[in-house]
C-alpha cells in the first residue's frame, strides 16, 4: 500500500502511515514533494522478525522531478513495525529522501 500511495501522488496519506516508536514528532514537509514523480517502487527484500512485530523493507524507487525531467533511482531501507492496538503497520522513519 505504501508503494501504491508513493507512486499515486498521494504523499499526505503516506506520510500517516509514519509514526515513531519512540513516540518522536514525525518530521514531514509535503512542500518538498509538489512536483515529484514516482514511477516504480519494487520492494527488493522484506526481513520481518520472530515475533511478527517489525519488518525491515528495502525498496528501490524510481523518480523525477518534473521540473527536471531526469530519472533516478534510490534505495531506501524501511523500518515497520506493527501497533496491535490499532491493527496496524507504521514506519519507524520518514519519507524517502529524494
Amino acid at each position: 500500500m505504501y508503494g501504491r500511495l508513493l507512486r499515486w501522488k498521494e504523499y499526505e496519506a503516506a506520510a500517516n502511515m509514519i509514526r515513531h516508536q519512540d513516540e518522536s514528532p514525525k518530521d514531514v514537509n509535503l512542500d518538498d514533494y509538489n512536483d515529484l514523480r514516482v514511477v516504480e517502487y519494487e520492494v527488493k527484500s522484506v526481513v520481518v522478525s520472530e515475533d511478527k512485530k517489525s519488518a525491515v523493507i528495502d525498496a528501490e524507487i524510481t523518480y523525477y522531478f518534473e521540473t527536471r525531467n531526469r530519472l533516478k533511482t534510490i534505495r531506501d531501507a524501511q523500518n515497520w513495525w506493527y501497533l496491535e492496538e490499532a491493527e496496524s503497520w507504521f514506519l519507524d522513519g520518514n519519507l524517502p529522501a529524494f
